[in-house]
Protein backbone atom coordinates (compact mmCIF):
# COMPACT_ATOMS: atom_id res chain seq x y z
CA UNK A 1 0.00 0.00 0.00
CA UNK A 2 1.12 3.49 -0.80
CA UNK A 3 -0.21 6.41 1.21
CA UNK A 4 -1.42 9.69 -0.15
CA UNK A 5 1.57 11.46 1.35
CA UNK A 6 4.01 9.11 -0.41
CA UNK A 7 2.29 9.70 -3.76
CA UNK A 8 2.33 13.47 -3.28
CA UNK A 9 5.99 13.36 -2.22
CA UNK A 10 6.80 11.45 -5.40
CA UNK A 11 4.83 13.82 -7.65
CA UNK A 12 5.44 17.24 -6.10
CA UNK A 13 8.56 19.04 -4.88
CA UNK A 14 9.15 19.72 -1.20
CA UNK A 15 8.53 23.41 -1.77
CA UNK A 16 4.99 22.84 -3.13
CA UNK A 17 2.10 22.32 -0.74
CA UNK A 18 -0.76 20.88 -2.83
CA UNK A 19 -4.21 21.95 -1.74
CA UNK A 20 -6.14 20.13 -4.46
CA UNK A 21 -7.73 16.71 -4.42
CA UNK A 22 -6.03 15.49 -7.62
CA UNK A 23 -4.39 12.52 -5.91
CA UNK A 24 -7.58 11.55 -4.07
CA UNK A 25 -9.72 11.66 -7.21
CA UNK A 26 -7.14 9.63 -9.18
CA UNK A 27 -6.98 7.00 -6.42
CA UNK A 28 -10.78 6.89 -6.20
CA UNK A 29 -11.04 6.42 -9.98
CA UNK A 30 -8.45 3.64 -9.91
CA UNK A 31 -10.27 1.89 -7.05
CA UNK A 32 -13.57 1.99 -8.94
CA UNK A 33 -11.95 0.65 -12.10
CA UNK A 34 -10.18 -2.07 -10.12
CA UNK A 35 -13.42 -3.15 -8.41
CA UNK A 36 -15.26 -3.34 -11.74
CA UNK A 37 -12.61 -5.48 -13.42
CA UNK A 38 -12.19 -7.77 -10.42
CA UNK A 39 -15.92 -8.34 -10.14
CA UNK A 40 -16.15 -9.24 -13.83
CA UNK A 41 -13.13 -11.53 -14.07
CA UNK A 42 -10.33 -12.93 -12.05
CA UNK A 43 -7.89 -12.16 -14.87
CA UNK A 44 -7.70 -8.41 -15.43
CA UNK A 45 -5.75 -8.62 -18.71
CA UNK A 46 -8.41 -10.46 -20.70
CA UNK A 47 -8.72 -9.21 -24.26
CA UNK A 48 -12.46 -8.64 -24.26
CA UNK A 49 -12.49 -6.20 -21.34
CA UNK A 50 -10.53 -3.57 -23.25
CA UNK A 51 -9.74 -0.06 -22.14
CA UNK A 52 -12.34 2.64 -21.82
CA UNK A 53 -12.08 6.29 -22.64
CA UNK A 54 -13.73 8.95 -20.49
CA UNK A 55 -17.11 8.80 -22.25
CA UNK A 56 -17.40 5.10 -21.44
CA UNK A 57 -16.84 4.10 -25.07
CA UNK A 58 -14.64 1.04 -25.44
CA UNK A 59 -11.38 1.30 -27.32
CA UNK A 60 -11.01 -0.97 -30.32
CA UNK A 61 -8.44 -3.69 -29.87
CA UNK A 62 -5.99 -4.74 -32.56
CA UNK A 63 -7.71 -8.14 -32.75
CA UNK A 64 -11.08 -6.52 -33.44
CA UNK A 65 -9.61 -4.16 -36.04
CA UNK A 66 -7.83 -7.00 -37.83
CA UNK A 67 -10.93 -9.19 -37.73
CA UNK A 68 -13.05 -6.51 -39.36
CA UNK A 69 -10.39 -5.74 -41.97
CA UNK A 70 -9.99 -9.43 -42.86
CA UNK A 71 -13.75 -9.90 -42.99
CA UNK A 72 -14.05 -6.95 -45.34
CA UNK A 73 -11.08 -8.14 -47.42
CA UNK A 74 -12.73 -11.55 -47.98
CA UNK A 75 -16.37 -10.55 -48.36
CA UNK A 76 -15.92 -7.52 -50.62
CA UNK A 77 -14.27 -9.49 -53.50
CA UNK A 78 -16.78 -12.28 -52.97
CA UNK A 79 -19.69 -9.87 -53.34
CA UNK A 80 -18.12 -8.16 -56.36
CA UNK A 81 -17.47 -11.55 -57.98
CA UNK A 82 -21.04 -12.64 -57.29
CA UNK A 83 -22.41 -9.50 -58.92
CA UNK A 84 -20.15 -10.03 -61.95
CA UNK A 85 -21.30 -13.66 -62.33
CA UNK A 86 -24.93 -12.60 -61.97
CA UNK A 87 -24.64 -9.88 -64.61
CA UNK A 88 -22.80 -12.08 -67.12
CA UNK A 89 -25.24 -14.96 -66.62
CA UNK A 90 -28.17 -12.57 -66.99
CA UNK A 91 -26.78 -11.17 -70.24
CA UNK A 92 -26.19 -14.66 -71.65
CA UNK A 93 -29.69 -15.84 -70.70
CA UNK A 94 -31.34 -12.74 -72.17
CA UNK A 95 -29.42 -13.25 -75.41
CA UNK A 96 -30.47 -16.90 -75.53
CA UNK A 97 -34.11 -15.97 -74.80
CA UNK A 98 -34.11 -13.31 -77.52
CA UNK A 99 -32.60 -15.76 -80.05
CA UNK A 100 -35.19 -18.43 -79.21
CA UNK A 101 -38.02 -15.92 -79.45
CA UNK A 102 -36.73 -14.61 -82.79
CA UNK A 103 -36.47 -18.19 -84.16
CA UNK A 104 -40.03 -19.03 -83.12
CA UNK A 105 -41.34 -15.81 -84.63
CA UNK A 106 -39.63 -16.60 -87.94
CA UNK A 107 -41.07 -20.14 -87.87
CA UNK A 108 -44.57 -18.75 -87.39
CA UNK A 109 -44.07 -16.20 -90.18
CA UNK A 110 -42.91 -18.86 -92.66
CA UNK A 111 -45.90 -21.11 -91.95
CA UNK A 112 -48.58 -18.44 -92.20
CA UNK A 113 -49.97 -17.07 -95.47
CA UNK A 114 -52.17 -14.16 -96.11
CA UNK A 115 -54.81 -14.47 -98.69
CA UNK A 116 -57.28 -11.68 -99.13
CA UNK A 117 -57.77 -10.20 -95.70
CA UNK A 118 -57.48 -13.42 -93.71
CA UNK A 119 -54.47 -15.28 -92.32
CA UNK A 120 -54.12 -18.99 -92.98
Amino acid sequence: MVTRGEIEAHIYDDSVDPMSNVVESAVCSLRKKNQRTQSVLAHSHAAWIGLRIEGGVGMRTIRRQLTWKLLLAFTLPLIIGGIAVFLSTRAALLEQFDTTLRTRALAIVTVTRQSGGALM
